[in-house]
Order: structure tokens, then C-alpha cells, then sequence
């Protein structure tokens, strides 16, 4: 087994509860996100995303291949629009493709060559990880729409969509498949070698987890998820780290800026619950930074310990010395467990402030919040990936996004199976845009493509449509897509939340 380079970040394992593994599963068959929320040791940190200038932050055995894992050129039949033509995930049409200038290639008649590792003169080989949940499926946790098979489905609907349409600058994507189980936070480093070293991708797409440090850093793949990340991770990894979703830090300053905006901090005493560790921990920094640079004071913050016993055995007292403290508003930037622990034994101590949450911890998710008492009726939650999907846009009356219908039906025409509909929960949210980033920036990388160059292009795409985001972009040292958030509200009567205002531009 190769060893970490020095100062290599790590995911966090080993020390975890099955009961928190579970609440994270709980929320990726829901929601289709993939959330790195759980407790470690002291002495290993969880990787993050994000760009400058934050407030509160410094500046500057795998799960094996799926049957058919690698997916050659022509090994399924090119999806269709619904017009007929070769269906399009919205990337190619909107962006310089096929020929931009630079380096040999169809662009200046010089032929196409062995550029970089996983790219031949008429391939690129793509590593996707899927997640597979069967593990869980006897507890119950199994969703139809997330099995393995449908998951692959997905991607590779994509994947032909852009083959049928040329391919990238004239090579084809080919596309190598590896499965994830949640539950075997052990199989990690080999999933990751065995992506690089066997397969030997240039990039990798979809459910990364724990393999994500060992695939930036040592084996320096350019590696494009769904979810956030904190801040630092992106840094170290030499932005090789992409994520659709905002940095945990910049998930934090929004969340205070929107509150300011929505007039929601005003005349309250506030008290922020996170656990003392590098992933909350960096959260509640630029939390309670923002926080004070808007003019409002945190009046208490609770620490608690990494130890999910310890942090349980902590919130009877911390609860007492915060309601003490005057707090009225209860800002939660932790997981689905603390927080419902939090708000229960409030309830029971009968203390029911307010409180709010975000996407740290996924708990803007239904599933997660589900099952939190009566004192959270009314909470407001900040959330990232809007505009237009499920049932919370659709019983608003919302009008579903272009690009996720282009998206949800390109995959329709290609699939002879289930046909999803708008609002019905599914992996296309998560895979779509991932694959339209990795196009863009490939394509925008020119006909000489290298890893370096692919980052590069990344950092410089500026500002584009994407499914799932309802507005994002990228920049030098910004690999964090999103910049949109909008307010929900969680309801007691449904147990779920509902639109509470329109889209809004992120403050930072």
C-alpha cells in the first residue's frame, strides 16, 4: 500500500457510528447527494472546496467493477431528442466545441495523439464511482432510482449523448465504472487505485467519498462531485477538486447573508451548535465571522466533542448554558443527528427558540428533518441546489428549469426503462452536471489535453447554465460551481419544506 505524501489531507473514518453511516444514507437515496458528514478521529480532517475571500477563512478491497464496467465507444446506441436529432445535455451547443484552437488536433489538420494518462488519439477514459446501497437495502434505505444499474443508466445516457455528438475535440469518452459502498468506508483507497492505476482514467465523475485525498493528491486525477467540501481541500488539492455545490465555507456565509437579507437576524440574541472538528468547525468560523461582520454578535457557541457519544453526553448542559445565555436563534451548521438530539432536548428542557439550518449536513433535506419534534415547526433553511427539482418546486407551482428538463428527458429517450418525471427524486440532478463540467472544460482545453490543462480550463469558464444550480461559476482558484441559494421553510403539519421566498443571489 502506497503512503500519503506529506501534509495530505484525509477523509475521516474508522470512529464512526452505524446509526450516523445510516442518517447518511438516509440522505443520499433521498435527496441524490452524496454528504461527507461524519465523525473521525482527531488526527484526520475531511477534505473541502471554495474560493478566496471568505469571511472567517485566509486568503488565497473496492466495492469491484459493475458487470460491463468499461464502456467503449459505440457500445450503446446514441441517445435521441425528443425531435429526433442526437440529444444534447445543453454542453456542447452552448460552448466552442469539437476544434477550439491550440495544440495538434482537427483544429490546425495535425493528427490527434497520446496526450496524457487515460488519453489515447481517440479516447478519454473516465473513471465514474456509483453508489451501491445494497448493503442498506435490507434496512430498508433502498430506493428503485438509485440502484447501481439505473445509476450507470444515467451516466452513460450522457456519455453517449456526447460521443453521438463527435466526442470531445474528436475523441471519444469511454467510461470505467466502480461501485461505492457507503457502509466500507475501508475500500476507499483501494477504489482509488484502482481507478488510477488499473483503469488508468484521467478524471473522475460522480459518488466520491473517501477516496477523494488519495485520487487529488497522490494520484492527481481531477476529481468532479456533487456536494460541498471545505475550503481547504480544494487548495492542497492544486484545484483538482470540483464540486457543483458551494464550499462548506461559502454554504456558511450565505446562510448568514441571506438571513440579513431576509430580515431574520434582526432584534434576536444567537447561539451557533457545531462540533469541534475541521469540517464544522470551518463552517462555524465563517458562520460566526460573517455573522459579526454584518453587526450581529454570537452570543454563545457550543463546541462539542468529535465522539459522537461525547457530543450527546455534552448537549444537556450546553443547551442549559445557551438558553442561560438569552439565545433566541439557534443557528445548527452540524449533522442531521446533533441537531435533532439539540432541538429534542431543548423541547424537553422546555426551551424552543428558533432555529435555522443549510446544506451543512444536508439538512435541508426532508428525510433528514422528517422526524425533528413540533419546536422546529417554522425553522428557515438556506439551500444550494434549487430551481426547479422535486416535490418542494412542484407543489410551489415552480416551472421546471430548461436544463433539467433537457437533461430528465435526453435520459428518457435513451433509457427503455422507467421514465422519470418532473419532481420525482433520481440521480440525473446529481450526474448531469457533473458530465456537462467535465465536457466544458475538456473541450475548452483543447485537442492537446493534459490534467493541467483540464484544471486550467476549469478556473477559467467563467460564468454558464447548468441543471440542478440555478446559477454558478468558476474562476481562478474557484472550483466551486453555485452562487444561488434560496429560503425554504420547514412545516409541521407535512414534516417537510416548502419554498419560503424566490432565488437569490449569494452574497459570497
Amino acid at each position: 500500500m502506497q503512503s500519503r505524501p506529506p501534509g495530505a489531507l484525509t477523509i475521516r473514518s474508522s470512529r464512526q457510528t452505524y446509526g450516523l453511516v445510516v442518517t447518511v444514507v438516509v440522505a443520499i437515496l433521498v435527496t441524490g447527494l452524496l454528504i461527507p458528514f461524519v465523525f473521525g478521529d482527531p488526527a484526520s480532517t475531511i477534505i473541502a472546496s471554495g474560493g478566496p475571500g471568505l469571511p472567517g477563512t485566509p486568503a488565497g478491497s473496492s466495492g469491484g467493477e459493475i458487470p460491463s464496467a468499461t464502456t467503449a465507444p459505440g457500445g450503446a446506441t446514441p441517445a435521441t431528442s425528443p425531435q429526433g436529432g442526437p440529444a444534447t445535455t445543453g454542453t456542447a451547443a452552448a460552448s466552442p466545441t469539437n476544434t477550439p484552437p491550440g495544440g495538434p488536433g482537427p483544429a490546425n489538420g495535425g493528427p490527434l495523439t497520446a496526450s496524457d494518462v487515460g488519453v489515447t488519439e481517440s479516447t478519454i477514459t473516465v473513471g465514474v464511482v456509483l453508489l451501491d446501497l445494497d448493503a442498506v437495502a435490507p434496512l430498508g434505505l433502498g430506493l428503485d432510482n438509485f440502484s447501481v444499474e439505473t445509476q450507470r443508466d444515467v451516466f452513460q445516457a450522457y456519455i453517449d449523448d456526447i460521443n453521438a455528438r463527435g466526442g470531445i475535440n474528436g475523441r471519444q469518452v469511454v467510461a470505467a465504472y466502480v461501485r461505492n459502498d457507503p457502509l466500507d468506508a475501508g475500500a476507499a483507497r483501494a477504489r482509488c487505485v484502482e481507478l488510477a492505476q488499473d483503469h488508468e482514467v484521467f478524471a473522475v465523475l460522480g459518488f466520491i467519498t473517501d477516496e477523494v485525498s488519495c485520487l487529488v493528491q497522490e494520484q492527481r486525477r481531477p476529481s468532479l462531485g456533487y456536494t460541498n467540501y471545505p475550503r481547504a481541500a480544494y487548495e492542497q488539492s492544486g484545484q483538482f477538486l470540483v464540486t457543483g455545490q458551494p464550499s462548506s465555507e461559502r454554504v456558511a456565509a450565505n446562510w448568514a447573508g441571506a438571513l440579513e437579507d431576509l430580515g431574520a437576524l434582526q432584534g434576536h440574541t444567537i447561539g451557533i451548535v457545531a462540533h469541534d472538528d475541521p469540517e464544522d468547525g470551518s463552517a462555524a468560523d465563517s458562520l460566526q465571522s460573517t455573522l459579526e461582520q454584518l453587526g450581529h454578535e454570537v452570543t454563545y457557541r457550543s463546541r462539542l466533542s468529535m465522539n459522537a457519544d461525547t457530543a450527546v453526553s455534552q448537549i444537556p448542559i450546553e443547551v442549559q448554558r445557551m438558553r442561560q445565555a438569552g439565545v433566541d436563534l439557534v443557528l445548527l451548521p452540524t449533522n442531521f443527528y446533533t441537531a435533532r438530539t439539540w432541538v429534542e432536548n431543548a423541547a424537553s428542557q422546555g426551551w424552543t427558540p428558533e432555529y435555522s439550518v443549510s446544506e451543512i449536513g444536508q439538512l435541508t433535506s426532508d428525510a433528514l428533518v422528517e422526524n425533528m419534534p413540533e419546536a422546529f415547526d417554522g425553522s428557515i433553511a438556506i439551500v444550494n441546489a434549487t430551481g426547479g427539482l422535486g416535490q418542494r418546486s412542484v407543489r410551489a407551482g415552480e416551472p421546471e428549469r430548461p436544463e433539467n428538463r433537457t437533461c430528465r428527458e435526453l435520459y428518457n429517450s435513451a433509457s427503455d426503462g422507467h421514465d422519470f418525471e418532473y419532481g420525482e427524486e433520481n440521480p440525473i440532478g446529481s450526474a448531469c452536471p457533473i458530465v456537462q463540467i467535465f465536457e466544458r472544460a475538456a473541450v475548452a482545453a483543447g485537442p492537446n489535453l493534459t490534467r493541467d490543462g483540464f484544471v486550467a480550463a476549469i478556473q477559467s469558464l467563467g460564468a454558464f447554465a447548468l441543471p440542478t444550480f440555478p446559477g454558478g461559476h468558476f474562476a481562478p482558484g474557484k472550483t466551486d460551481y453555485n452562487d444561488t441559494i434560496q429560503p425554504i421553510r420547514w412545516t409541521a403539519s407535512c414534516r417537510c419544506y416548502d419554498v419560503a421566498g424566490p432565488l437569490m443571489p449569494g452574497r459570497y
